[in-house]
């Protein structure tokens, strides 16, 4: 009967060990930000994703552009860079959903993509999602959101519930769009100064 008992307890304490060692190593890879190999045990962890970065595969803006100011709200504007062709207006879509909305409107006047201040949360669905970074030239990273493995983005989030949604661009079109995105900064005015916005610019 001891012999029985003694080998029940060498398995349970080989057991306790054993899950120790696990629990160590699972604790270890969150410390480090890394994926956990068998259970996160009750901590609320996500591990960063890698996006790809995609920001040497957009072509610099060209030479046929111009710098433009657009005045978002109080003491508040954006400067993008625009393609000859390319224009915007303020979109008088639901006030009730977004502090603001700028519509970028194609040469051609039928196309469009939209830049919305949301005020609530902005969400998406992650099914067929694939998310991909770019490194706007003011130093932060804007992430662009592209579904079913097509090549045309959806929307791309700068934070803060910041968000362009592609309207109907075409293909070439959104590149384009890429290209101008990759100059936006969102700059806070005050006499006499200007302060780029770099804070919460690069969550997702």
């Amino acid at each position: 009967m001891k012999k029985v008992i003694i080998i029940a307890i060498s398995i349970i304490m080989v057991l306790m060990l054993a899950v120790g060692v696990i629990y160590l190593i699972d604790k270890n890879r969150m410390d480090n930000n890394e994926p956990v190999i068998f259970s996160t045990w009750g901590y609320d962890y996500a591990p960063p994703i890698n996006h790809e970065d995609i920001t040497n595969k957009i072509p610099n803006i060209s030479e046929v552009s111009k710098t433009t100011t657009i005045p978002l709200k109080e003491n508040e504007d954006l400067f993008i860079d625009l393609l000859n062709g390319w224009e915007y207006e303020v979109s008088n879509e639901d006030a009730d959903r977004y502090e603001y909305a700028i519509n970028f409107l194609s040469p051609d006047a039928k196309n469009k993509m939209t830049l919305y201040a949301y005020k609530d949360r902005f969400g998406v669905c992650g099914t067929e999602l694939e998310i991909k970074d770019i490194v706007l030239e003011d130093g932060n990273i804007a992430s662009a959101g592209f579904y079913d493995g097509k090549d045309v983005w959806t929307f791309i989030n700068f934070g803060n519930d910041l968000v362009m949604q592609n309207g109907n661009l075409t293909e070439e079109e959104a590149k384009d769009a890429l290209s101008m995105i990759k100059t936006i900064k969102f700059v806070k005015t005050h006499p006499g100064h200007i302060i780029p916005i770099t804070d919460e610019l690069n969550q997702l």
